[in-house]
């Protein structure tokens, strides 16, 4: 229910413009960062209990390695960019 709460929020917020467009993402981020841990507290049964070390650790270097994919290729995507521009 709390998924669907969260859902229906961000959407009205996107659809009546409430906030100006500079916090329109955070106010959008917001919700959608509580609707990620309620996920995977809820539907993926994470917690920090013995029994889910290794689920835990597992999760944690997925974050990472999607984190080191997306910062690098925005990073590289960058260089060629600048690299591109200036010739």
């Amino acid at each position: 229910m709390l998924s669907v709460l969260l859902t229906a929020a961000a959407f009205w917020l996107a659809m009546n413009r409430v906030r100006p467009t500079e916090t329109a993402l955070l106010a959008l981020g917001a919700p959608a960062f509580v609707q990620i841990v309620v996920h995977l507290g809820y539907f993926l049964h994470l917690n920090f209990s013995k029994q889910q070390r290794w689920n835990l650790i597992a999760f944690g270097y997925t974050v990472l390695a999607a984190l080191f994919l997306i910062v690098g290729t925005v990073w590289v995507m960058h260089n060629v960019s600048m690299n591109m521009m200036s010739r």
